[in-house]
């Protein structure tokens, strides 16, 4: 059972509602218990060891937390005045933050293992390092220095005084917990700032056809960017405003701090993502991150929290790229290839101790099926997370190229005789900690949820489709053959489908999820993972009724086959793609007016500008014979 809940021994507050309960660990067993602070208004309670999982997770229930599997031999230690983790293998935890000022903050956290860890008060792997400030906390063991001690917590923090971290913030309580949990992510920023000798700050933000803009504060104004934010001219950047009115704000996310390992150790430059807002104060309806969060706002009101996993395709060529002439990849290796010493081996490991260094865990990598073609598959995440984390992705992957002499391109299809790089993206919803897609003996494990998830995703296919493939050279990709789906359907273990129910683990209820397949490496992913939930969402709210799965390889059917199955094309150009956008409600709704307009305008624009070139395909063909 669940231990009695405790008052705070400075205040007398009580800790029964609003507060992570206390727990004793002699009592319970578990190797190490803390209070972690997140990027987010709230704190997770986290213990290490299988022996007393059930009545760990029963306290976490109350609060949506899920347990992460258990870390073995996790301790904790003492540095720079604040308590601290320790371990030696990898640390993974989930907490569901709830809805707060229109934010919802659902985290799903990972951190390597580096030989860094040890270092006394930060862990080496930028934002792994989380204070820890426990009231009434009883530190038992060694000294400071030296090897690292254990320590038992008797008290959990106090919501109410100032002697401790607000434990939990329920959603429907005032935001003066969230001003001081922002308070505090602020603070460590800052003080980060001056013990690792950070010169510059960048913030990032995204225009609206996912393209990162990025501009640097000095150190001495970041305070006042937290406070105020960074004025800029929006009407420089697409999509944003009109000249007329131009004044716009970046205001950073003291959540999404870390350090650019690319730019070496000293002066060190640091990057925070940034929300873009009006001169009042409001969030700019033109910031592609803020679609993406109203989008997950609403999924908070039905209950749901949204977790994404993609696989992201790349391609490496060979310098110089000459304008006019084919790429060159660096390899000739195909599907799972091994290249002893190769290109692409290396970079990928490069690559990967890079995005790990900035808190981005990586699941798997490997060569894929075309020459010079790559994939790193980022550990799943919620939906806000991982679309900041795509955008530092294709970063991270252009500074690996340049450092090692190569060419990284995320193009979707740029031979026409290989297969082009998509971004196989898993898509889950969550109850707290219940997955909502799984239902023990259902057909596939798919829950009555899933299935009408996966009947909106199809329904809008068509109508999301020129915001998930945005370029004329996207559907190069999809009619081009290679796996990519070209057509709107569904099913398990069919690769040529839209939309795929993936079985690698039938007996794991958490690991029930939908892959679309759809979306290529280059979409905006802000954009694409607001209108992919919001389609899903629709059919969950509205019952649809998903179709039969199409068990055969849909490229293989003819037409007149696929029509009598029902299987409908998807957009087979940009052009056709944005005719269909236009009169979709739900696109509309979920981008608003602004981004939606824009959208629209600029890729009628692209399509024009397309239809008017003269191709290499029509010169060769037809420069002979007429």
């Amino acid at each position: 059972m669940v231990p009695e809940p405790i008052s705070c021994e400075i205040c007398c507050y009580s800790l029964s509602d609003r507060s992570i309960l206390g727990m004793d660990l002699a009592a319970t067993d578990a190797q190490a218990l803390t209070l972690l602070g997140l990027r987010g208004p709230a704190w997770l309670l986290f213990a290490a060891r299988n022996a007393q999982r059930e009545v760990v997770s029963a306290a976490l229930r109350s609060l949506n937390c899920v347990l992460a599997e258990p870390t073995e031999d996790v301790i904790m230690r003492r540095g720079n005045g604040d308590l601290c983790l320790e371990t030696r293998t990898s640390l993974n935890l989930e907490v569901d933050l709830g809805l707060l000022g229109g934010n919802i903050f659902h985290r799903s956290l990972h951190w390597p293992w580096t030989p860094r860890q040890s270092d006394a008060g930060f862990w080496g792997v930028g934002m792994a390092y989380k204070r820890v400030l426990v009231c009434g906390a009883v530190a038992r063991g060694g000294g400071v220095s030296g090897a690292a001690h254990r320590v038992t917590m008797r008290r959990s923090a106090c919501w109410s005084c100032d002697k401790g971290s607000p434990a939990f913030l329920n959603p429907h309580e005032t935001l003066v917990g969230q001003d001081r949990v922002m308070d505090r992510q602020q603070e460590f920023v800052l003080r980060t700032i001056e013990e690792r000798d950070i010169r510059f700050v960048r913030l990032w933000f995204t225009d609206v056809l996912g393209q990162l803009k990025s501009v640097a504060v000095a150190p001495a104004e970041l305070e006042g960017a937290f406070a105020e934010g960074i004025g800029f001219d929006g009407s420089a950047i697409e999509g944003f405003t009109r000249v007329y009115e131009a004044d716009m704000l970046v205001k950073p996310d003291p959540g999404t701090f870390q350090v650019l390992p690319w730019r070496g150790e000293n002066p060190g430059t640091a990057r925070m993502f940034g929300d873009i807002m009006l001169p009042d104060g409001s969030p700019s309806f033109a910031d592609s991150r803020f679609v993406l969060k109203r989008a997950l706002a609403k999924a908070g009101d039905l209950g749901f929290t949204f977790y994404t996993h993609p696989e992201v395709e790349f391609f490496l060529f060979e310098q110089p790229i000459q304008a006019g002439a084919p790429p060159i990849p660096v390899d000739q290796a195909g599907y799972f290839d091994h290249v002893p010493h190769g290109t692409g081996h290396d970079f990928r490991r490069a690559a990967i101790a890079m995005l790990e260094s900035m808190g981005i865990s990586v699941e798997f990598s490997h060569h894929e099926m075309a020459p010079g073609q790559n994939e790193i598959d980022l550990r799943y995440a919620d939906g806000l997370s991982t679309a900041d984390n795509i955008m530092t992705f294709r970063t991270v992957i252009k500074e690996v190229a340049l450092e090692q002499g190569v060419f990284a391109s995320f193009m979707p299809k740029p031979f026409s005789d290989h297969p082009g790089s998509g971004m196989h993206t898993h898509l889950s919803l969550f109850e707290g900690d219940r997955n909502a897609f799984h239902e023990a003996g259902a057909p596939y494990q798919l829950s009555q949820v899933g299935r009408q998830f996966i009947a909106g995703l199809l329904h809008h296919g068509a109508e999301i489709s020129a915001i998930t493939n945005q370029w004329v050279n996207s559907y190069k990709r999809l009619w081009g053959g290679g796996e990519a789906p070209a057509h709107v359907c569904w099913g398990h273990n069919n690769r040529s489908a839209m939309v795929r129910v993936p079985m690698y683990k039938p007996n794991k209820g958490q690991s029930t999820r939908v892959e679309v397949r759809s979306l290529d490496s280059a979409c905006n992913p802000y954009l694409a993972f607001a209108v992919m939930l919001a389609a899903g969402l629709k059919g969950i709210e509205e019952e649809y009724e998903l179709p039969d799965e199409a068990e055969d390889d849909v490229w293989t059917l003819t037409d007149g086959e696929r029509r009598a199955m029902g299987i409908q094309p998807l957009p087979a150009s940009l052009i056709d793609a944005v005719r269909v956008m236009e009169g979709s409600d739900l696109v509309a709704e979920t981008l608003g007016e602004h981004v939606f307009d824009f959208f629209l305008r600029n890729k009628r624009a692209e399509w024009a500008d397309y239809k008017g070139q003269v191709t290499p395909f029509e010169l060769e063909r037809y420069l002979p014979r007429l």
